[in-house]
């Protein structure tokens, strides 16, 4: 008896493992790891895609402090509190001496 051989189905099985990790690895890394990431930073994404004024300080307690859930729920609580600042297309000109009251000389 070879202890050292093994046979064509023994190999197909090594085979099948070995393609069956990779494609493992690929899912893991490729498509769960990022959904992971983009849910940890979920309060600073919204913090950026709302334009909060405070966008850049959620991020920095977003990295250090959303591992904690407590942490991580105050955050996109904060991050979608209406503290937004309006985006820089929104914003109109008004001139503060223009009399437009009913009673204004002219």
């Amino acid at each position: 008896m070879n202890v050292g051989h093994r046979n064509k189905e023994q190999i197909m099985e090594g085979e099948n493992l070995v393609l069956l990790n990779i494609i493992m690895g690929i899912l893991i890394f490729g498509v769960l790891l990022p959904l992971v990431v983009a849910f940890y930073l979920l309060p600073s994404i919204v913090a950026r895609l709302r334009h909060h004024p405070s966008k850049g300080a959620i991020f920095v307690t977003n990295l250090f402090l959303g591992w904690t859930i407590l942490g991580w729920i105050i955050l996109l609580f904060y991050a979608f509190s209406s503290g937004t600042s309006a985006h820089p297309s929104q914003v109109t000109n008004v001139n503060v001496n223009q009399n437009v009251g009913p009673y204004d000389r002219r």
